[in-house]
């Protein structure tokens, strides 16, 4: 299938090719920003700072969801 920019095909499924970052971040600052996005030279929003709520609601104000697993080791295993 084909994915936006931002996105590549792994598996037949599209995914971020960068970390989720917060709107307002950049390479120095992570931001404070609620809304999410995935962009190179942005600092990642920690995922230790993410419970599974917090970061499934993330994903769905982008418009997207959490992997499952399967997804997730065959894009990144």
């Amino acid at each position: 299938g084909r994915c936006p920019p931002e996105m590549a095909v792994v598996g037949g499924f599209c995914i971020d090719r960068w970390e989720a970052s917060r709107e307002d971040a950049t390479e120095s600052s992570a931001g404070v920003s609620e809304i999410p996005t995935s962009r190179p030279g942005a600092r990642p929003w920690f995922s230790s700072s993410l419970d599974t709520a917090t970061a499934r609601e993330a994903c769905a104000r982008a418009g997207k969801r959490l992997c499952r697993s399967d997804e997730w080791f065959n894009a990144c295993g």
